[in-house]
């Protein structure tokens, strides 16, 4: 088990420096959404009443993160779609379409990119090139990825901030550069405080990191930060090589909670993260002071992770960059080089 304090241990197990790509996110994210903004899009978008985030992995996260923003404020249908084709209800030049895949080759978001042309929907691309790029040029689908090269599991966040500066260049949504702003000087503050500069006596990132030692993480969010503690997860999938389990509060009371009444070696092996932030909604809030007195009793192990800002997008690319580091951190400390991900195979976009 690696010393977190320690320089060397972060010499010798990255050696890609992906310590380095954690720290550049929140300048990447300002970037994202600043290209969005400028992006030359056909006016025809902007008459758009369904929006339809085609991608899997990261990329859906970012859908989901922008369709939980503004789900309840706006008239605009925001779905993400994480199959092959398309909704039955995506159809005609006032559903939107972007599809996304980090290597242009994911087969899933690729079936919905054909079918979007087969039912004559708009069309947009995130996509670095591959097979993806080559079916939208024919299309005059517009195509963008960033000028700046990020690792995979570093996509999903500033995918956020590039969808948000889409949708406010269209007139989708209000403008959030305000939001944006504090976001991204949330993420810069968060990068100086639990950085590997930091002591773990003063590092909570650090310190959660070590609570993860040989258990199962199991993360919790609610309305804008559910989709959150899915980006948890697979940060810890991605950097960490480790198994994690998200879950979703109000409905985890629902079901899951019935499994505290029985505190086997199972629970004992995991540990609940609820992530939490002034976001909440307050019968949630509630539901969540009640849950953790009901696990307490139980015995079993439970912390909370929470958000920073004012704005509900800053208090949840808070706690996803406060996920981007505990990641790294388990990684490091389970001897585990954070930056190779061997098993997603390319094999798999030829099924």
């Amino acid at each position: 088990m690696s010393n977190l304090d320690a320089p060397a241990s972060y010499e010798t197990l990255d050696p890609s420096r992906v310590r380095e790509a954690i720290r550049q996110s929140p300048d990447w994210c300002e970037a994202a959404y600043a290209a969005g903004r400028s992006l030359a899009l056909p006016d025809a978008f902007r008459r758009a009443r369904r929006v339809v985030f085609a991608g899997m992995g990261h990329a859906a996260v970012a859908g989901d993160v922008v369709r939980a923003r503004y789900a309840r404020e706006l008239p605009l249908s925001l779905s993400v779609w994480r199959d092959y084709d398309l909704p039955a209800f995506a159809s005609g030049p006032d559903t939107l379409v972007i599809a996304s895949s980090a290597t242009g080759a994911d087969d899933e978001p690729l079936s919905a990119l054909d079918e979007a042309g087969r039912r004559r929907c708009s069309a947009l691309v995130i996509c670095p090139g591959g097979d993806m790029a080559l079916r939208a040029s024919p299309t005059g689908a517009p195509r963008y990825w960033p000028p700046f090269t990020t690792p995979a599991h570093q996509t999903g966040l500033w995918q956020v901030f590039l969808l948000l500066g889409i949708l406010a260049e269209l007139w989708l949504i209000p403008d959030p550069g305000e939001a944006v702003a504090e976001a991204v000087s949330v993420m810069r503050e968060a990068a100086r405080a639990i950085g590997p500069d930091s002591p773990a006596v003063r590092n909570p990132s650090k310190r959660l990191a070590g609570q993860f030692t040989g258990r199962l993480p199991i993360i919790v969010g609610a309305g804008i930060l559910a989709p959150v503690a899915a980006y948890w997860k697979l940060q810890l999938n991605h950097i960490a090589k480790t198994a994690a389990v998200r879950d979703e509060m109000p409905s985890a009371n629902h079901g899951s909670m019935l499994g505290y009444e029985r505190p086997d070696a199972v629970w004992q092996k995991s540990i609940v993260i609820a992530l939490r932030g002034a976001c909440d909604d307050p019968r949630v809030a509630a539901r969540y002071d009640l849950t953790t007195t009901l696990m307490l009793e139980a015995g079993l192990n439970q912390d909370t992770a929470r958000a920073r800002g004012a704005s509900p997008l800053a208090q949840a690319c808070s706690l996803a960059y406060f996920g981007d580091w505990t990641a790294y951190y388990t990684a490091i400390m389970s001897d585990i080089d954070p930056a190779p991900v061997p098993l997603i195979h390319p094999a798999w976009n030829q099924i």
